[in-house]
């Protein structure tokens, strides 16, 4: 979780926990958007906290394009009346921290490897 909130918290994006604080997608992309060159691949000011489908579809593909974590999750997984389950944010998590610890560029190189003491989960 550490890793997680040192790049959303500087966006302003609170993840507290590996359920509800994910649920609006926004930490996803606060992630993201810490580990890419280019901002405007993600737009995290454009993305709205109301409109949670939309910002984990976004999410979803930016690190399948970018850093090829396989869809393996939906966004109706993640959103609705009852927080995700813990276990598939962290395992969609842990795909997403290898990937960019990898730096795998599948969508053209705008990507930013996280510092080597960001090892924490």
């Amino acid at each position: 979780l550490a890793w997680c909130q040192a790049a959303c918290a500087p966006r302003g994006v609170s993840v507290t926990d590996f359920h509800r604080s994910w649920q609006s997608g926004m930490g996803l992309c606060a992630v993201l958007d810490a580990s890419v060159q280019d901002k405007g691949v993600v737009g995290l000011l454009d993305r709205d906290p109301d409109m949670a489908t939309a910002n984990l579809q976004h999410a979803f593909s930016v690190a399948h394009r970018i850093f090829g974590v396989p869809l393996i999750i939906d966004s109706a997984d993640w959103t609705g009346v009852h927080p995700p389950d813990e276990r598939a944010v962290l395992l969609y998590l842990g795909l997403l921290y290898s990937g960019i610890r990898r730096g795998q560029t599948l969508g053209g190189g705008d990507w930013a490897v996280l510092p080597a003491n960001s090892h924490k989960v």
